[in-house]
């Protein structure tokens, strides 16, 4: 029960960072297309990151955040069908 509550929080987490990931990186690419110059561009006048890492990050988080749900679930289906 409670590993099984666990699993359910970690997988929200990793579902969560992967959605806002992509999101983050869907709103640099957009950004992009629309004012080519604001891959310069500061995020925020008081965050202190460019743009274009900012687009980075949220890529490399939400694959590294895919891969790893991907891991859980099929860990999580080759033991339930080892047990059968």
């Amino acid at each position: 029960m409670v590993i099984d509550m666990a699993r359910f929080i970690i997988m929200a987490f990793l579902r969560t960072i992967f959605l806002f990931g992509l999101l983050s990186w869907g709103y640099v690419v957009a950004m992009q297309v629309v004012h080519p110059e604001s891959v310069f561009w500061g995020l925020a006048w008081w965050l202190p990151i460019r743009m274009d890492y900012f687009g980075e990050i949220g890529f490399i988080s939400a694959a590294v955040a895919y891969l790893l749900v991907n891991l859980i679930v099929a860990r999580r289906m080759s033991k339930k069908f080892s047990d059968q």
